[in-house]
């Protein structure tokens, strides 16, 4: 599925600052069972470290995953954010 806004659903989650399953499908995007296998090895790589997963992984840790930065994040939602407010003007 080809989200027109998967940016814009990308820099929310960044902004929550965490991520359960389901953000993680929205993020990168995919199904249930990669999503949980990402969760299991970002919560594995976290644990390694000495820290505890609670509620969620930390949503940054999945921008290695889609190979973008959160600056370009933010650039390119706003940029969705542009086009879409020039498609509302054409209409």
């Amino acid at each position: 599925m080809c989200r027109s806004d998967i940016n814009n659903v990308r820099e929310d989650i960044l902004l929550k600052g965490y991520a359960s399953t389901t953000d993680v499908m929205k993020f990168i995007p995919c199904g249930y069972g990669k999503a949980k296998k990402i969760i299991d090895e970002i919560t594995k790589m976290v644990e390694e470290k000495g820290k505890r997963v609670f509620i969620g992984i930390r949503s940054v840790h999945l921008l290695p995953y889609v190979e973008l930065t959160e600056t370009q994040v933010h650039k390119y939602a706003e940029l969705e954010r542009e086009k879409m407010a020039t498609k509302v003007e054409e209409n």
